[in-house]
């Protein structure tokens, strides 16, 4: 997997862009300066020390004291499967917890437009049909939700 690649992944698990570019590069590394983290990434000095604070937040990188120089590291990449299964727990309870808020007797009416629209109710219909609901969908065109669907 290439670094943008990386980079886009460790975005979408909620880094921030600068977080993450300095996360690799920290990955990559082993033990640096800021310095040449800073010269590593491109990145301005206050954004490198500003990711670097919130990856030893996060426990996803330390820093220690080397001839009166800070040196950081990456802690092992493992850490952040830690994270999101902790994370993971977190949502489930308060996922069951919504569902026990959550009126499921009323009817519910959605609508979808675009090309995404067939694909989500489809999507829908079968998730519907596991729970034993009825899902109706109206498409202008057979064509459309032939096109947008297979």
């Amino acid at each position: 997997m290439k670094n943008s690649q990386l980079t886009e992944l460790l975005h979408d698990l909620g880094f921030g862009q600068n977080e993450s570019i300095v996360y690799l590069a920290l990955v990559e590394s082993g033990q640096n300066t800021a310095g040449k983290l800073i010269k590593a990434t491109g990145l301005h000095r206050h954004i490198v020390y500003e990711s670097l604070k919130s990856l030893e937040g996060k426990h996803l990188a330390s820093s220690s004291k080397k001839n009166n120089v800070s040196v950081f590291q990456a802690t092992d990449p493992k850490r952040l499967i830690e994270q999101f299964d902790s994370r993971r727990t977190l949502l489930e309870e308060a996922v069951k917890t919504l569902q026990t808020k959550h009126t499921a007797a009323k009817p519910e009416v959605v609508t979808y437009e675009g090309a995404a629209g067939p694909k989500a109710v489809l999507s829908e219909m079968l998730a519907a049909g596991i729970g034993g609901e009825t899902v109706y969908g109206i498409y202008p065109n057979t064509d459309m939700f032939q096109k947008n669907c297979s």
